[in-house]
């Protein structure tokens, strides 16, 4: 699941008439951006939406006037109502939900991050080359004006040969146990943290700008150790990262540092 290059709507030109049917799996707060973008575009049309919770399903499909709504998603991938899947769930659940619309050869837009490990991300690139259908993560800040000027100017030797990049971010809403509730975001087993929900943009813009990493390096590291639970005032364990430092050599011997 890689593009080194920046997505253009030619993958799809075979879809242009009717518009591509899209599943979305998930009703939370990415799946809720998706649904608005859908609806805003005459190329795409959103044919079932699916939780695990029918009451969400029901209320979301309600709301976008979505037609099918489920609370399975091996039901929504088997059947021939859509051509794409958004998989907008939390990232413990990706491997096995993304590879299930790969087996019923649907093309799938894969929230970051990609999954629990490398051995998941491997097993779902796999079957995607195998299958042969369209397989993106949803790096979606790549295609920001600025980021996409960025790439041209560097392409185009406007600054010359880069020899490094720091990218530096202070997140002081994290600090406060009581302001962020938990969630699986706090969860390492649910690949929570801010490494994969933040982080992935990073090093894709790095990655995308500067070429292949050779040697990375790296520290996570969890402060806030307790949040409140959400309609509670009782405190819950965290153990996913809240902070974290990268370092990366690129092919051609830049350096490439993250701190957020």
């Amino acid at each position: 699941m890689s593009y080194p290059e920046p997505f253009t709507e030619t993958a799809f030109e075979t879809y242009a008439d009717p518009p591509i049917r899209v599943g979305v799996i998930g009703t939370g707060f990415g799946a809720s951006l998706h649904l608005s973008a859908l609806r805003e575009n005459p190329d795409f049309l959103t044919a079932a939406i699916c939780s695990r919770r029918p009451d969400r399903a029901r209320a979301a499909a309600l709301d976008h006037g979505i037609p099918i709504h489920s609370a399975d998603y091996r039901e929504l991938v088997r059947g021939g109502d859509v051509d794409a899947i958004i998989v907008a769930s939390p990232p413990h659940l990706h491997h096995g939900m993304v590879i299930a619309a790969l087996e019923q050869g649907k093309h799938v837009l894969c929230e970051k991050p990609m999954a629990r490990n490398l051995a998941e991300a491997r097993d779902m690139q796999r079957i995607a080359e195998r299958v042969g259908s369209i397989a993106m993560v949803n790096l979606q800040l790549r295609f920001l004006p600025v980021r996409m000027r960025i790439y041209e100017l560097i392409r185009e030797g406007y600054i010359g040969e880069p020899h490094a990049a720091s990218v530096v971010v202070h997140r002081s809403s994290l600090s406060d146990p009581h302001d962020r509730p938990w969630g699986w975001l706090m969860e390492q087993e649910k690949a929570g943290g801010m490494l994969g929900a933040t982080g992935a943009h990073y090093l894709d813009a790095l990655r995308w700008w500067f070429g292949e990493v050779k040697a990375v390096a790296g520290a996570v590291s969890t402060m806030v150790r307790q949040r409140r639970l959400p309609d509670s005032s009782a405190m819950a364990k965290v153990d996913a990262d809240d902070n974290f430092s990268v370092i990366l050599r690129f092919a051609n011997g830049a350096l490439g540092t993250i701190h957020v």
